[in-house]
């Protein structure tokens, strides 16, 4: 899939037009930054990705060793829950 040793994950997370962005944010960034999988450079990012029908969108975009992207992805999917 790719030849570098690192991959970004994204994870997409929907959100009520009545939540405080900043608050989400920074429990998001707090979620990457407590991951064993984050390799932490480059920094882990949060966007407002877009605006659903019913929620906001953001996209948590994490780097991770390529071999752990799976584990890595169910883990961070499972602490933000």
């Amino acid at each position: 899939l790719t030849h570098f040793k690192q991959r970004r994950l994204d994870i997409l997370v929907g959100i009520s037009y009545e939540t405080d962005l900043a608050e989400v944010q920074k429990l998001l960034l707090k979620t990457a930054a407590e991951s064993p999988f984050n390799v932490q450079k480059p920094a882990a990012t949060v966007i407002l990705e877009n605006f659903g029908e019913n929620a906001i969108n953001m996209r948590l975009s994490v780097w991770v060793s390529k071999s752990d992207y799976n584990d890595a992805k169910d883990a961070l999917q499972q602490a933000i829950k």
